[in-house]
Parts: structure tokens; C-alpha cells; sequence
């Protein structure tokens, strides 16, 4: 009986410090996938290291939340890759989101969850990714489109006063 509860003991600190993520010990890098391009990027910023850093565990969400493309991180400690989610900004002032695909190698999670505030913004800033808001992208390409009317319009009309003008003679 003293042996079953010491091997239970030995493996429970066994299992605690042989992985890092469940020791709390933060991953030695991220590499994140741009899924539109292919284009891979590595992290090593201690900031969004953390095993928290990028989204609370304990706040899972109730439902789907609608999102745009996004990106893959694939997180790394000493002894290799050891769990991946997808990462979507959020746009039109709408938060970024996490899914938590879990562990390489197993289907243990597989939830939503709301992305951490601040390492959105450090991942915003690191890759270059602008919350631009759709609507103002649509109001400069309907003023884009509109001064190339006006201007062909323009010259449709310099064109036949010019025509006019040397028919007359």
C-alpha cells in the first residue's frame, strides 16, 4: 500500500516537471503561419512566451464568434513543438480571438476564447497587422473609383469640345 501511494506521489511530480507547460514555465519560441500567405514567422519576445500570455484559459466562450483569416502559432519549449492555436484579429473594432486547437498529437481541447489585449497589440505591432477598419477601406475605394469617374468624365468632355471646336474651324 506505501508503495502504490509513493508511486503515485513520484508520478505526479514526475508528470510536473518533465513538461514545461504544465510546470508554468514558459515556451522558448512561437512559430506562427500566416495562412493566406504561408509566410512563417518566429517569436521569441518573453512577453507572449508565457503560457497565458496570449489568452486566459479559464474564459472560454459560450459560442462562436465570427472571425476573418487568421493565423497559426505553433508553440515551442526545449523538448520541441507542444501545442498550436489559431489566432484571428479582430477588425471594425471588434477583439481578436484564439482557438485552441490543444496539444500536438491530441484533440483535448478545441475551444474559442478571447485573445489577451495586450498581446494582440504585440502581435499587431510585430506583424505589421493594422486594426483598419473595413468601412474606411470601402469609403477610400468608393473615392478612388469616383475621382477616376470624375477624371474620365473630364476627359470624355475636354475630348469633344476639342472635336467640336476644329469642326467649326
Amino acid at each position: 500500500m506505501k508503495k502504490a501511494h509513493l508511486l503515485i506521489f513520484l508520478s505526479f511530480w514526475i508528470l510536473l516537471f518533465a513538461s514545461p507547460a504544465l510546470a508554468g514555465a514558459p515556451a522558448v519560441k512561437l512559430v506562427i503561419k500566416d495562412l493566406q500567405t504561408g509566410a512563417d514567422v518566429e517569436i521569441t519576445e518573453p512577453a507572449l512566451l508565457g503560457f497565458f500570455a496570449l489568452f486566459d484559459f479559464d474564459k472560454p466562450l459560450a459560442e462562436v464568434p465570427q472571425v476573418t483569416d487568421g493565423i497559426e502559432i505553433i508553440r515551442y519549449w526545449d523538448t520541441g513543438p507542444f501545442d498550436h492555436m489559431h489566432y484571428y484579429f479582430g477588425m471594425d473594432g471588434r477583439p481578436s480571438y484564439v482557438y485552441y486547437d490543444g496539444g500536438l498529437g491530441s484533440d483535448s481541447e478545441n475551444k474559442w476564447y478571447p485573445a489577451n489585449p495586450d498581446a494582440d497589440q504585440r502581435l499587431r505591432t510585430i506583424l505589421g497587422k493594422q486594426n483598419v477598419d473595413r468601412t474606411d477601406r470601402l469609403t477610400r475605394g468608393i473615392v478612388f473609383v469616383g475621382a477616376a469617374v470624375g477624371l474620365l468624365c473630364l476627359f470624355g468632355l475636354t475630348l469633344y469640345l476639342f472635336q467640336r471646336r476644329s469642326l467649326r474651324g
